[in-house]
């Protein structure tokens, strides 16, 4: 009898257990939640304002490509961006990792401003002889 009631207690335990892991939340799943958001607010067409090329390493400088009326960056559902800017167009698969970066063009970028009229990213490059940054700055 004090088998049978060791071994009950041994199940008992174990399927409590077990139950407790599947019940955990998923520690990504409000990670989850952001990444949904995120893409909500960036899904849209946006104008193309300008994008901005800093040149820090080996010498610094500066170039500026303004946006021209009719140009546009289309963030779609399908997880690609359709782009029209100086007279070329352009299609990008993207992926946000979360409220502040995603992949885009298979490039890490980070989210600076993301908000119901402007939507600004960057790419940095930084190696032991390089470093620069491209700013791309959208708006509706």
């Amino acid at each position: 009898m004090r088998l049978f009631i060791m071994m009950f207690l041994a199940i008992g335990f174990s399927l409590i257990s077990c139950q407790k892991e599947t019940e955990i939340d998923d520690p990504t799943s409000g990670n989850k939640a952001i990444i949904e958001e995120t893409k909500n607010r960036l899904q849209h067409n946006w104008n193309f304002n300008a994008t901005v090329f800093n040149i820090f390493l080996p010498t610094s400088s500066t170039d500026t490509l303004a946006g021209k009326l009719g140009d546009y960056f289309d963030f779609r559902q399908d997880s690609f961006c359709y782009s029209y800017y100086g007279n070329l167009r352009d299609t990008v698969a993207y992926e946000v990792l979360s409220a502040n970066e995603m992949i885009f063009g298979g490039v890490l970028v980070e989210i600076n401003e993301l908000n119901r009229v402007s939507f600004v990213f960057k790419r940095t490059n930084r190696s032991d002889s390089t470093h620069d940054e491209n700013i791309i700055i959208l708006s509706k």
